[in-house]
């Protein structure tokens, strides 16, 4: 069958079924479309436009079959759309769930099915749109409201996988304005987390106080000059009661780190265990950026430590080369630092980049040249940013051992050149 007959054998079956009816606005709309255009007789925000494979007479056959008294006009479509995905008729299929949707709009489980098909047909963002779909049909203010917040926070995760931060914002605000007697913790956290994405540091401030059992305490200021400006210097202390999630920890010293007060949570870096790890690793790594961002380098080098004890990410090359950072820095910065990284090495099943990164770790050398030694194994595997990130530190450090007369020293544009 060519791309140009599909509506009219879509069409043909619901006539014969005696399917349409004058207060059937989805199948009048279907209708009226393809009249129009026999090519396009659904919307495009629903289906993608598939060339249409032919229908084998198996399944018209088993069509047939199907006892339609016995179902609803819901549970039909759907029939449909299975028997269309048995014989690998992917774009009836779609089509079917469309009208299954448009006969029960609150179901999750039809939405999901359409954006399967969907998604394994070429589109990736399939799960956003049918989750952007499915939560403008819900209502926050009737009984809705518990499958509301657990339609938000599917669509949040899903638009953060993106890196779509603003967009994630919507649901979860949505939520907390409509449903907040409802929330827990997890939907608290996935506020706080993704408000940090945004570095929109006062409501995270804010989040805290008023969400979660953390207790942010102030120093007495005259209100006539309180601002925002005055907030973070205005903090006096910060407590995380021990039963507070360790998600929700995390980030709570995650946005301290940022507001330039990690004083106020440092005692609390000591408490997570390779268990916290195992189950917020992605969490933890954020962690550790933040810690390195300020030069925290041994704290985030103790971090790393923990992290890779697991052996399901110790040979992640991305996390080598935040450790090989770390090293270094603390080679350059902490008085008689010792390193010892035995009990990471002597992996055979290890990508072939992270021998080279653990030699240039341990073997004795000046730093600038430890940095330079990391540059050119970089360079070699193809990761240009973080080649030009270790060049940009050996120069640094060459300036300052040759500061103030460079003159008999390493020209530092020269060492950008190798």
């Amino acid at each position: 069958m060519g791309k140009g007959c599909k509506s009219n054998k879509f069409l043909t079956l619901i006539k014969k079924e005696s399917l349409v009816e004058n207060n059937d606005k989805v199948t009048e709309s279907l209708l009226l479309t393809s009249e129009k255009n026999d090519n396009n007789n659904l919307p495009s925000s629903s289906v993608e436009e598939l060339s249409e494979p032919d229908e084998p007479a198996e399944l018209e056959e088993e069509i047939s079959k199907v006892n339609k008294k016995s179902l609803t006009r819901e549970e039909y479509y759907t029939k449909l759309a299975e028997l269309h995905i048995k014989y690998n008729c992917i774009p009836q299929a779609i089509r079917y769930y469309t009208l299954a949707i448009g006969r029960n709009p609150t179901k999750e489980s039809l939405y999901n099915a359409r954006a399967k098909l969907q998604y394994d047909s070429g589109n990736s963002r399939a799960f956003i749109l049918a989750y952007q779909e499915f939560s403008s049909k819900l209502d926050a203010e009737d009984q809705h409201q518990l499958v509301v917040i657990n339609c938000a926070k599917k669509l949040a995760q899903l638009l953060i996988k993106e890196k779509n931060y603003t967009e994630a914002l919507k649901p979860i605000e949505s939520i907390f304005q409509h449903c907040l007697h409802l929330l827990s913790d997890q939907e608290v956290n996935l506020y706080l987390f993704i408000s940090l994405k945004l570095r929109k540091f006062y409501k995270c401030i804010d989040i805290l106080s008023k969400h979660t059992s953390i207790q942010i305490e102030y120093k007495v200021i005259d209100s006539k000059i309180f601002t925002h400006k005055l907030l973070t210097s205005a903090i006096e202390f910060c407590h995380i009661p021990k039963e507070t999630p360790v998600n929700l920890k995390i980030n709570c010293i995650i946005l301290f780190i940022e507001l330039g007060c990690i004083d106020k949570v440092d005692c609390y870096l000591d408490e997570f265990d390779l268990k916290n790890i195992k189950i917020y690793s992605n969490l933890i790594v954020d962690l550790i950026k933040s810690l390195m961002n300020i030069q925290r380098y041994d704290r985030a080098r103790r971090l790393l430590e923990l992290l890779m004890k697991w052996n399901k990410v110790k040979n992640l090359v991305s996390l080598w080369m935040l450790y090989a950072e770390c090293c270094v820095e603390c080679f350059a910065k902490v008085e008689n630092f010792e390193l010892n990284i035995s009990e990471f090495l002597q992996n055979s099943e290890t990508d072939p980049i992270i021998p080279l990164i653990q030699s240039a770790i341990v073997d004795k050398m000046a730093v600038e040249t430890k940095w330079m030694r990391l540059a050119r194994i970089y360079q070699e595997f193809g990761y240009e940013d973080q080649m030009a990130t270790c060049r940009t530190k050996a120069a640094g450090v060459d300036l300052k051992n040759n500061k103030p007369e460079v003159e008999n020293g390493l020209d530092c544009l020269d060492i950008l050149k190798n």
